[in-house]
Protein backbone atom coordinates (compact mmCIF):
# COMPACT_ATOMS: atom_id res chain seq x y z
CA UNK A 1 0.00 0.00 0.00
CA UNK A 2 1.95 2.94 -1.26
CA UNK A 3 0.44 5.98 0.43
CA UNK A 4 -2.92 6.41 2.08
CA UNK A 5 -6.05 5.04 0.44
CA UNK A 6 -8.98 7.36 -0.17
CA UNK A 7 -11.51 4.56 0.33
CA UNK A 8 -11.88 2.06 3.18
CA UNK A 9 -10.72 -1.52 2.90
CA UNK A 10 -13.56 -4.06 2.89
CA UNK A 11 -13.12 -6.98 5.31
CA UNK A 12 -15.40 -10.00 4.90
CA UNK A 13 -16.22 -11.51 8.28
CA UNK A 14 -16.40 -10.14 11.80
CA UNK A 15 -14.73 -13.06 13.53
CA UNK A 16 -11.38 -13.00 15.27
CA UNK A 17 -9.42 -12.65 12.03
CA UNK A 18 -11.61 -9.95 10.48
CA UNK A 19 -11.74 -7.80 13.60
CA UNK A 20 -8.00 -8.21 14.19
CA UNK A 21 -7.36 -7.13 10.59
CA UNK A 22 -9.60 -4.07 11.03
CA UNK A 23 -7.79 -3.10 14.24
CA UNK A 24 -4.34 -3.62 12.71
CA UNK A 25 -5.29 -1.50 9.70
CA UNK A 26 -6.65 1.26 11.91
CA UNK A 27 -3.42 1.33 13.93
CA UNK A 28 -1.62 2.02 10.64
CA UNK A 29 -4.09 4.78 9.71
CA UNK A 30 -6.26 2.86 7.25
CA UNK A 31 -10.05 2.82 7.40
CA UNK A 32 -12.01 -0.36 6.95
CA UNK A 33 -15.55 -1.65 6.77
CA UNK A 34 -16.21 -5.05 8.34
CA UNK A 35 -19.03 -7.01 6.70
CA UNK A 36 -20.61 -9.76 8.81
CA UNK A 37 -23.55 -11.92 7.77
CA UNK A 38 -24.74 -12.59 11.34
CA UNK A 39 -27.30 -10.11 12.66
CA UNK A 40 -25.50 -9.87 16.01
CA UNK A 41 -22.31 -11.01 17.70
CA UNK A 42 -22.53 -13.72 20.32
CA UNK A 43 -21.02 -16.92 21.58
CA UNK A 44 -21.41 -19.80 19.17
CA UNK A 45 -19.15 -22.37 20.79
CA UNK A 46 -17.89 -23.58 24.11
CA UNK A 47 -14.69 -21.60 23.89
CA UNK A 48 -11.49 -21.18 21.98
CA UNK A 49 -7.94 -22.08 22.82
CA UNK A 50 -5.13 -19.84 21.66
CA UNK A 51 -1.48 -20.79 21.72
CA UNK A 52 1.24 -18.78 23.42
CA UNK A 53 2.36 -17.14 20.17
CA UNK A 54 -0.93 -15.24 19.83
CA UNK A 55 -0.01 -13.14 22.86
CA UNK A 56 2.73 -11.47 20.81
CA UNK A 57 0.02 -10.26 18.45
CA UNK A 58 -2.19 -9.14 21.34
CA UNK A 59 0.74 -7.01 22.49
CA UNK A 60 1.22 -5.47 19.04
CA UNK A 61 -2.50 -4.67 18.81
CA UNK A 62 -2.61 -3.23 22.32
CA UNK A 63 -5.02 -5.91 23.55
CA UNK A 64 -2.99 -7.70 26.23
CA UNK A 65 -4.56 -5.99 29.25
CA UNK A 66 -8.11 -6.46 27.94
CA UNK A 67 -7.48 -10.12 27.06
CA UNK A 68 -5.90 -10.85 30.43
CA UNK A 69 -9.01 -9.44 32.08
CA UNK A 70 -11.34 -11.99 30.49
CA UNK A 71 -9.12 -14.98 29.70
CA UNK A 72 -8.80 -18.10 31.80
CA UNK A 73 -5.32 -19.59 32.06
CA UNK A 74 -5.08 -23.30 33.03
CA UNK A 75 -2.54 -24.36 35.65
CA UNK A 76 -1.40 -27.15 33.37
CA UNK A 77 -2.17 -28.61 29.98
CA UNK A 78 -1.96 -32.25 28.97
CA UNK A 79 -2.26 -33.16 25.29
CA UNK A 80 -2.80 -36.73 24.14
CA UNK A 81 -3.34 -38.44 20.84
CA UNK A 82 -4.46 -41.92 19.78
CA UNK A 83 -1.01 -43.33 20.58
CA UNK A 84 -0.65 -41.74 24.03
CA UNK A 85 -1.45 -44.10 26.88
Amino acid sequence: MAGKLDKPIIIAGGGIGGLAAALALSLKGYGSIVLEQASEFGEIGAGIQLGPNVFRMFERLGLTEAINGVAWFPDQLIMRDAVTA
